[in-house]
């Protein structure tokens, strides 16, 4: 019974870090159940994406845990540290460390069967809005009747059962390392740290977020390019830390060791306050950049890829049907085709016959086209997929009259190259280069960029690809059914076949799940970086408090003496958004050519999708800062 009276005496006491703790927790309880309800639902494994839909349902699924487990380890510690003075008083009026385990243990219990069965109520019921949702995103009409998906319910408690053990597990070291008195001066240390190494971390910092920054600008449309954005990612996440926990103090140093600058009354007040700060906060400010970071990213790639789906359709596939043969359609399919038309179409228009070369694939290097051969020659350098077209049929599909020299060339390339002279297979073309080719198609539907070049004869060394496509006008039949009729007609794989319809469908669902996943992870992270801050707003006011007093007692006037720390501590929380608007302004660059190979880039939509990003999440960001402050005014009152 003494030990119920403690706990809820304690939760009174301690309510804003308790309330704001079970929040959190119940929607990190619902999103985690959410995630795992979709990754099991029925009505998304029977779409034909579904596998994939799921794939990536699992990947944010597994993500938003990890950011779970960190972000509940993250909260436990800091109330840990907030409530050593309280059992430090326990310890000193008699109670033994098998009582307070008991009192640890019982507190945690209860707060986890709070938050479990309230996150899951509310995953419940939220589980059909965000089914929804995503069907709306992949453009999906499916009606679906909510149901409690038992597994998910399971592996999300078990999940928390295990958060909580790990918890109580750490509470239960620290306490025992502890004798009271140290539980009683535990708090009055914060999170002060003396890093002896700050100079090496700091210069180590630096250079390593300049080693990341110089990978994502370099970075090229090649199958290493996720590889090296990877790598450039983990060298910012170790350069952010080490820039914030010591870099600003190596910087903060300098100034201080410029006396005529140190030692004059503002420098003197914001440089020693911010080093204490920084010395306080720096690796808090360091995870709200890079959760800032990560949800500027996220949103930005994912919003870029959903919006760039009629591009990538365009690129792929220049008439509403497309088929690509070796050897043309012979007469019997031709039939077939005409059939099906006749019993499902108005009309066709727009026929299109084109000959190209088969694909070289390969990169360019300097002016040099290197050929690799066919898509089984490849690398992870192949960058390209280039093919020959004959002037006669670019006059022709045109309606143009060109005359082209053996060493006259128009290219074109959805990357827009610049390259004047080029040497490809061994020969010296001029080069044009073309805005645009309407014609344009993927012959394999793969992530290389295609490459069209108008000469005046084909190479007689490569083996010839036929392209045919038409546009059409259908009548009491969807435009992907028709499609598939087609494609069913001419018995051909996919490769062969590519028709706008289903293929928009394809893509909706596929870049629609990855944007749904996105929102998910990203509320996610938004909610871990609202608490953070939050978390940190609570740490500067105890902090604070007692800086009034010593800052008072220098003959500071209390107006000065506010006015420095407030300004201080809005200038520390400025940082972390800066820091993650530079971070995604060098991201761009790797982002922007991953999407090449994709043929989703687009410099409009990029800048508007960025600007858009960013100012949304500056402006959320003003209002979490704005509305923590009122809990620091009222711990400094």
């Amino acid at each position: 019974m003494i030990f119920n009276k403690l706990i809820f005496s304690s939760f009174k006491r301690h309510a804003k870090v308790y309330i704001p703790y079970l929040i959190s927790n119940i929607i990190l309880v619902a999103m985690d159940y959410i995630l795992l309800s979709l990754e099991n639902s029925n009505g998304i494994k029977n779409l034909s994406s579904g596998t994939t839909l799921i794939s990536l349902l699992s990947l944010g699924s597994t993500f938003v845990m990890m950011i779970s487990f960190i972000f509940m380890m993250y909260i436990s510690n800091f109330i840990r540290v907030q409530k050593t003075r309280e059992m430090g008083l326990y310890s000193m009026l008699g109670m033994t460390g098998y009582n307070l385990k008991k009192l640890i243990f019982l507190e945690k219990l209860f707060l986890f069967i709070i938050s479990t069965i309230l996150g899951l109520i509310f995953g419940i019921v939220f589980e059909k809005l965000a089914l929804m949702i995503t069907f709306r995103l992949i453009n999906v009409s499916i009606s679906y009747n909510a149901i409690i998906e038992p597994s998910s319910v399971i592996i999300t408690t078990c999940f928390f059962v295990v958060i909580y053990l790990f918890s109580i597990f750490f509470d239960f070291i620290k306490l025992h390392k502890l004798n009271p008195s140290e539980l009683w001066k535990e708090q009055s240390k914060g999170e002060q740290k003396n890093n002896k190494h700050y100079k090496l971390g700091g210069v180590l910092g630096i250079i390593l977020l300049i080693i990341a920054y110089y990978l994502a600008l370099t970075t090229k449309p090649t199958m290493t390019s996720y590889s090296r954005f990877m790598l450039a990612v983990i060298l910012v996440i170790l350069g952010t830390y080490l820039t914030f926990i010591s870099g600003s103090i190596l910087i903060l140093n300098i100034l201080k060791s410029r006396k005529s600058f140190y030692y004059r009354p503002n420098h003197f007040i914001a440089v020693s306050g911010m080093l204490q700060r920084m010395k306080q906060n720096g690796a808090g400010l360091a995870t709200i950049c890079l959760l800032c970071s990560s949800v500027l990213v996220i949103l930005f790639t994912s919003i870029s890829v959903y919006s760039g789906i009629n591009r990538i359709i365009k690129v792929w596939s220049p008439t509403q049907v497309s088929v690509i043969s070796n050897r043309g359609l012979p007469h019997s399919q031709k039939l077939q085709v005409n059939h099906v038309i006749k019993e499902n179409s108005d009309k066709i228009n727009n026929i299109i016959n084109l000959k190209t070369t088969t694909p070289q694939y390969g990169y360019i290097k300097n002016d040099k086209y290197v050929a690799q051969g066919g898509i089984n020659n490849i690398s992870s350098s192949t960058t390209n997929a280039l093919m020959f077209v004959s002037e006669n049929d670019y006059n022709k599909i045109y309606h143009k009259n060109i005359h082209l020299n053996n060493n006259e060339a128009i290219m074109y390339s959805p990357s827009k190259m610049n390259q004047k002279n080029m040497n490809i297979l061994n020969k010296n073309y001029h080069v044009k280069q073309m805005d645009n080719f309407k014609y344009s198609f993927n012959p394999s539907h793969s992530i290389y960029t295609s490459m069209f070049v108008v000469v005046n004869k084909l190479p007689k060394s490569l083996s010839l690809l036929h392209f045919y496509g038409f546009d059409y006008h259908v009548k009491n039949i969807s435009n992907s059914h028709f499609e598939q009729k087609i494609q069913n007609s001419l018995k051909i794989t996919n490769e062969q076949f590519t028709g706008k319809a289903i293929l928009y469908k394809m893509l909706t669902q596929l870049f629609g799940g990855f944007v749904m996943v996105g929102i998910l992870v990203s509320l996610t992270l938004l909610l871990t970086t609202v608490m953070v801050i939050y978390f940190k707003q609570i740490s500067e006011g105890y902090s604070d408090r007692r800086r009034f007093v010593t800052m008072q007692q220098v003959g500071l006037s209390l107006k000065e003496t506010t006015k420095s720390i407030h300004s201080q501590v809005l200038m520390v929380f400025m940082i972390p958004i800066i820091a993650a608007i530079i971070n995604l302004s060098f991201a761009i660059p790797a982002i922007k050519q991953v999407l090449m190979s994709f043929n989703l880039y687009d410099t409009r939509l990029l800048i508007i999708v960025g600007f858009s990003v960013s100012s949304l999440i500056v402006i959320l960001y003003l209002c979490i800062y704005g509305l923590t402050t009122r809990m620091y005014h009222h711990i400094i009152d």
